[in-house]
């Protein structure tokens, strides 16, 4: 797949993820819902999210490394938006129960750039 439509395609996704959260935020009752709702709420915010973040990501490191295949960022640029997504929507998860506190986030933070770094140095381990 060429990488223009895949991003036209991630493109498209990420709308309709937008388009479906705010549908969700001004349509869905919560409270008469019940937990369906809550659940729409969640995954359409997720899938807006990591879109936004792995075409950002993408875009990003395409201009600041030039020097590289731009096929080489798309696996690291789609793994930290979804990285970012898993905490945001962990982040509010906690708020909805009253269980966010800063010292949730920097334990969050540390497990997921540990996770990171552990991709990362496979990538260059397997590339040497």
């Amino acid at each position: 797949m060429p990488l223009t439509q895949f991003l036209t395609g991630m493109g498209i996704g990420t709308i309709l993820g937008w388009i479906s959260w705010l549908f969700v935020i001004f349509k869905i009752d919560p409270e008469t819902s019940g937990i369906v709702g809550i659940i729409f709420f969640y995954a359409s915010l997720f899938i807006a999210a990591a879109g936004t973040a792995s075409l950002l990501g993408f875009w990003s490191r395409a201009y600041f490394f030039k020097n590289k295949v731009l096929f080489s960022h798309l696996a690291i640029a789609l793994r930290q938006g979804i990285w970012f997504a898993i905490v945001m929507v962990a982040a509010l998860l906690l708020q909805a129960a009253d269980l966010f506190r800063f010292w949730n986030m920097i334990v969050m933070a540390l497990l997921f750039g540990a996770m990171e770094m552990f991709f990362l140095s496979r990538e260059k381990y397997i590339a040497e």
